[in-house]
């Protein structure tokens, strides 16, 4: 039973979270399993990571139901957007690559994903940006500032109802985290569903500094 539950589970949080009652209960199911804990599967880890996370997907077509948009950080801060025919001008980060993580705070991979995106920014931070966007409605300010506190995050994390008003304008998401990357010029680069290993970003923002 334990190793349908981990398989289950791995199974989710590599490929994302679409179903968040399901992956909640599996989990809940594996904290009650007494001195066990999802490290002491490490193959099945390796291998759903391996054939499940290193999929890139085509992106959706922008539908462009606004044209400028403002989203507010945690800070109170304002990211200014304007949607074009091929991707979004952050007139914030001006010759900067962008990374929009679009995520929310109980889905596992989305946790997965985030020490990346620390170490990314810290590693890139000359060239690079990324965006949090937390997509959940009804949290709290405190809970999310918490949440960054926590997890240690170094970069800005939006919150309010301007989230949903830009992942429903670039096409909407299928699962958390969804990672969209723009090049500096605000042109969609790449995105994933899911969490991809640290290698697969660093590639793509190399590939993208490599660009003339």
């Amino acid at each position: 039973m334990k190793i349908v539950l981990y398989l289950t589970f791995f199974i989710l949080v590599f490929s994302g979270c679409e179903n968040s009652h399901d992956l909640k209960e599996i989990a809940k199911k594996l904290q009650n399993e007494k001195n066990q804990t999802i490290k002491s599967v490490p193959i099945v880890k390796k291998a759903v990571k391996k054939d499940l996370v290193n999929k890139e997907v085509e992106k959706k077509v922008v539908k462009k139901t606004v044209t400028d948009l403002n989203l507010t950080t945690l800070s109170k801060d304002i990211i200014s957007l304007k949607f074009t025919d091929n991707g979004i001008v952050f007139k914030n980060y001006p010759n900067k690559i962008v990374i929009i993580d679009v995520f929310t705070t109980w889905c596992p991979p989305c946790l997965e994903s985030i020490p990346h995106m620390v170490e990314l920014q810290k590693k890139y931070k000359k060239s690079l940006q990324i965006i949090g966007v937390l997509h959940e409605d009804k949290i709290r300010e405190s809970t999310a500032l918490s949440f960054k506190k926590k997890h240690h995050i170094n970069y800005p994390l939006t919150i309010g109802k301007n989230n949903f008003v830009l992942t429903e304008n670039w096409g909407g998401v299928s699962g958390y985290p969804t990672i969209i990357i723009f090049d500096k010029s605000g042109k969609y680069f790449n995105h994933y569903n899911g969490a991809p290993p640290l290698e697969m970003l660093q590639s793509d923002i190399k590939k993208i500094l490599r660009k003339k």
